[in-house]
């Protein structure tokens, strides 16, 4: 997630048939000569059960006849209204606008049928009138749906194409952008309550009704959870794009082949400053070496884990390490710190990225030119800057320029390109990269953050108990970019529910180096470690396991090489366990210190 959850209570209605308590004995009473006389009440009683008969019978024949359509009007604007949905996803704005038309079409068709007499009438039949009220629930909703949703968003989705709210430059249209948030953030509104509506519907008597709310229930649910992440968004936008006074964001590439728990080394980090809508990107450079003080504001946990169990992993003074902290909004407050300290002006948020995320987005958005002739495109970045570059260039110096001015030009191009895209290959592309783990926003204002949060894109460990998620993270301790070659597999296994009602899972993670040893030879040290023909080739990865919020980890156990064992400790309050393993021994021991 980060995706919001709901829980209804599905109430059921027993539709009471009322009873008569028993009286005194009704008598025949004799006269005179002998004649049977009627009470007047019984006469009357039947007469208005016959009547009742006759209104329920005629009512009846009337709700049978228009069943049908109803029936198929509902189901065909329930199936419509998610269709609009995936439209709007897919930037088919036009498309979107004529399905809200024929919805609301349906919605009005449907809700003249079930307001009418019979239908009414049909509703107060003892027990069945039941499953008569919920259809006619169902349709106010869509008639709800209709007038307060989709007929205010059909004038918003005639304009509202992604190129016409993102120029060729990257420069934000807020307005436009907000008018098509606003619509959205009114549909998830009256989706949310009609969602309510529907989930607290009595359970039907009859089959096919229950399978008509059940549906219903289905569709609401999904498209409401659809919508529930632009909530709030069209509030904060403005300001989170420059609006109100100029925004600073610092933007840090992570280069994976050198493996962190957020994703991987900090290869560039450069500053974005955004004034109403329009973007400017600052020169983009490494983030700097060892440092003699503490300048992340590293706790005494942070440190015990990086620097004694994980091999010398500095989150207090070395940049490149903060990023070994699992938790992202904590280690994108550490890497303000480190901007700050070092001279970097104050910053709003962080947003990160990674060479496949590049590479995803340049795939719909077009290609980038170096200045050393290399292009970079949907199919070759990862590629480059995650190997190629280390393999073909043999300085430090030279690698950073090249990542760096390669991650500059390609967000700029991504938000030049963003507008051709299409708001449908756009979204659909950063949904896979957030949940992926290759595109992190952390912003210090709180009501921001809870944007970031709704997107699933906060990075934050997990802390409800209620959806247990265990973490692996490793992170790279030779100062190469090997973890190229690193090949990591986790297993869960079945649930098992203990005696004491707790639930235990065995967990199994497989670190593999595929790399050919033989090849290596020819590649830069920056690939295969320093100093190869005295020390051999390793490679050295700080492992981190992180139990689930509220759980434990024990029995652990770990075969092969590891030079520094696991060993449990506390971080942030969870349980977790640490240590270094030697995945490929060819060298000998390092040292824990850089």
């Amino acid at each position: 997630m980060s995706k919001r959850s709901r829980h209804f209570n599905n109430v059921g209605f027993a539709e009471d048939v009322p009873t008569r308590r028993q009286g005194p004995m009704a008598y025949e009473i004799r006269r005179g000569n002998g004649r049977r006389r009627h009470h007047p009440v019984l006469i009357t009683i039947l007469v208005l059960l016959l009547v009742t008969i006759a209104v329920y019978g005629v009512s009846g024949f009337m709700v049978l006849r228009s069943v049908p359509t109803v029936k198929e009007n509902a189901k065909t604007a329930v199936a419509q209204i998610s269709d609009m949905t995936d439209q709007i996803k897919a930037g088919d704005t036009e498309g979107a606008s004529k399905t809200a038309q024929s919805i609301v079409t349906l919605a009005d068709d449907v809700n003249r049928q079930t307001d009418s007499p019979a239908w009414v009438i049909a509703s107060t039949v003892p027990v069945l009138g039941s499953d008569i009220r919920s259809a006619r629930t169902l349709a106010d909703v869509l008639d709800d749906l209709s007038t307060q949703a989709l007929e205010p968003m059909v004038d918003q989705l005639a304009g509202a194409q992604l190129s016409n709210m993102v120029g060729a430059d990257g420069s934000i249209n807020i307005e436009m952008l907000q008018g098509f948030l606003d619509s959205l953030t009114t549909a998830s509104a009256a989706v949310q309550t009609a969602t309510d509506t529907v989930n607290a519907l009595p359970a039907a008597h009859v089959g096919q009704v229950q399978e008509k709310i059940d549906q219903a229930k289905d569709g609401l649910n999904s498209v409401n959870d659809r919508l529930a992440a632009v909530d709030g968004l069209a509030e904060q936008l403005p300001t989170m794009l420059g609006a109100n006074g100029d925004r600073h964001y610092l933007i840090i590439a992570q280069g994976n082949s050198e493996a962190r728990s957020t994703g991987g080394f900090p290869g560039a980090r450069g500053l974005l400053t955004v004034t109403n809508g329009q973007l400017n990107f600052g020169t983009f450079g490494k983030a700097g070496g060892w440092t003699d003080t503490n300048i992340t504001g590293a706790t005494d946990e942070e440190i015990n884990i990086g620097v004694n169990l994980m091999y010398g992993l500095r989150p207090d003074n070395i940049p490149g390490d903060i990023n070994g902290v699992p938790d992202f909004p904590r280690a994108a407050t550490m890497m303000i710190n480190a901007w700050t300290a070092q001279g970097g002006q104050d910053v709003d948020g962080v947003v990160a990225v990674d060479p496949v995320f590049l590479q995803s987005m340049l795939a719909i958005t077009g290609s980038v030119p170096l200045s050393n002739g290399q292009v970079l495109d949907g199919s070759n970045t990862a590629q480059y800057l995650l190997h190629d570059i280390y393999q073909n260039y043999a300085t430090d110096d030279e690698q950073n320029a090249i990542f760096g001015e390669a991650s500059q030009l390609a967000i700029k191009t991504i938000f030049g390109g963003i507008g051709n895209a299409g708001l449908g290959n756009f979204v659909s592309t950063l949904r896979g990269q957030i949940e992926g783990g290759r595109f992190f926003l952390y912003f210090k204002n709180a009501d921001e953050q809870v944007v970031a949060q709704k997107m699933h894109a906060d990075g934050a460990m997990p802390t409800d108990p209620a959806t247990p998620r265990i973490g692996v993270y490793v992170n790279s301790r030779t100062s190469a970019k090997d973890s190229w070659y690193l090949n990591m597999q986790t297993a869960v296994g079945e649930a098992v529910t203990n005696d004491d009602g707790t639930i235990s899972y065995t967990v199994t993670t497989t670190l593999q180096d595929v790399a050919n040893v033989d090849e290596l030879v020819n590649n830069t040290d920056y690939i295969k470690g320093p100093d190869p023909e005295s020390r051999g080739y390793g490679m050295y990865n700080g492992v981190l396991l992180t139990a689930p919020a509220g759980g434990t980890i024990s029995n652990v156990s770990a075969d092969g090489e590891w030079p520094v064992g696991l060993t449990e400790a506390s971080l942030y309050g969870f349980d977790v366990w640490a240590g270094t393993a030697l995945t490929h021994r060819r060298r000998p021991r390092p040292s824990p210190t850089r």
